[in-house]
């Protein structure tokens, strides 16, 4: 299907960037049904000498979660509760251990994840509390190059049901950008 997508920035202070995008279009399934997805974003990053912060907040809606729910169920036996709205936001801090001078960078952070992808569900479908998650991370970022990234951290994952735990884990990425 087609859909819309936008995005605006700020960067006219120096250091800071702050964005907001928004993406709107049908979801598709294998069966006729479908509905309207809306998705939106704040985001933000801040850097003061070796300090660095940012963030992000996103927020999903989605028509007809309830009848994609009864369809999907009826198909499959297994009922999907896919949600009408989803939220989830970070908080990052992070230090430049190398020099400022060096070319390459080496830095420490933290970071706090909140998410729920049960945010708000349709009428007849109840949110399973394992999926109101939440994270501390911490971790090392190296840059050997400004547009490469090797990233390692650990996450302290946790949850907000009393039945179901999410286990901690350990991360290790590479990213780059062209």
């Amino acid at each position: 299907h087609v859909a819309g997508v936008g995005r605006l920035e700020y960067a006219g202070i120096p250091d800071l960037n702050l964005g907001v995008s928004f993406w709107a279009g049908e979801t598709g399934f294998d069966f006729d049904l479908s509905g309207k997805l809306q998705i939106f974003e704040f985001d933000g990053e801040w850097r003061w000498k070796r300090f660095s912060t940012r963030g992000q907040f996103v927020i999903t809606s989605l028509t007809d979660a309830d009848a994609i729910n009864r369809s999907l169920q009826l198909k499959s036996g297994i009922n999907p509760n896919i949600a009408e709205a989803m939220r989830g936001f970070y908080l990052e801090g992070g230090f430049q251990l190398f020099p400022i001078k060096m070319q390459q960078e080496l830095v420490s952070f933290y970071r706090y994840e909140n998410f729920n992808t049960q945010h708000q569900m349709p009428a007849g479908f109840l949110p399973l509390n394992q999926f109101d998650r939440s994270a501390h991370v911490i971790g090392l970022t190296y840059f050997p190059h400004p547009d490469i990234a090797f990233k390692f951290d650990y996450n302290f994952m946790r949850n907000a049901s009393s039945v179901v735990q999410v286990p901690n884990r350990w991360n290790f990425g590479l990213g780059w950008w062209f």
